[in-house]
């Protein structure tokens, strides 16, 4: 017993120490991160070429998942005029698995692809984050940090099509005198970003409420 607990732990360091060799030059932020460079490692398994999902994934969800992939595929296609990028895409079934691999928010753009949550197993959602990859497949890293966040994140609404998004909303944002950026030239800094973006979150709520 003590010779297979040994083993494991063994075999557990090994794959760690290979991650992160991988690791270093991909330039990833950190080791959760980087446990995508071998998902089935890490609790995930293949579904399909290129769609890793956790265990815990329904048979509904994985449909689901698979015909949103799909209709995102074409969304893209349709703003961009053709695809140059070929995201994995990375599903888990809660919170445990999706913080494990560096997750946050419901979805989120990672190296090789994207990473979601149930809540984003929808074309608008993989939209939105397919946007960002191909976005990025297209002028590269250095390109990619040329623009500003209002750019390629309103890009990557208008791929989405996300009703919340709409001009309708910021007509009702404004009648009922919630925050709204006066100028977009605010909002080319992450942080600045990031500060609208809660704000927008909030105001969100506030409509919900009123309608």
């Amino acid at each position: 017993m003590a010779h297979l607990v040994r083993s494991n732990n063994a075999a557990i360091a090994v794959r760690l120490l290979a991650i992160g060799l991988v690791a270093l030059p991909a330039g990833c932020s950190t080791l959760k991160e980087a446990k995508l460079r071998a998902p089935t490692w890490f609790g995930l398994e293949q579904m399909k070429p290129g769609v890793y999902v956790g265990r815990e994934v329904t048979d509904p969800q994985r449909a689901q998942l698979l015909a949103s992939i799909q209709q995102a595929r074409s969304q893209v296609i349709e703003v961009y005029g053709s695809l140059v990028s070929s995201p994995v895409v990375y599903a888990c079934a809660n919170r445990d698995c999706y913080e494990s691999f560096n997750g946050y928010g419901d979805g989120r753009a990672v190296a090789d692809g994207f990473l979601l949550m149930p809540k984003s197993f929808i074309p608008e959602a993989i939209s939105h984050e397919w946007s960002h990859v191909e976005l990025y497949a297209r002028v590269g890293r250095s390109g990619y940090r040329r623009f500003p966040m209002w750019f390629h994140e309103g890009l990557a609404v208008v791929v989405s099509k996300l009703p919340g998004h709409s001009d309708d909303k910021l007509l009702e944002a404004r009648k009922l005198g919630l925050p709204i950026p006066q100028r977009i030239r605010e909002l080319g800094q992450l942080e600045v970003w990031s500060k609208a973006l809660n704000e927008y979150r909030n105001s969100s709520t506030v409509i919900q409420r009123s309608t």
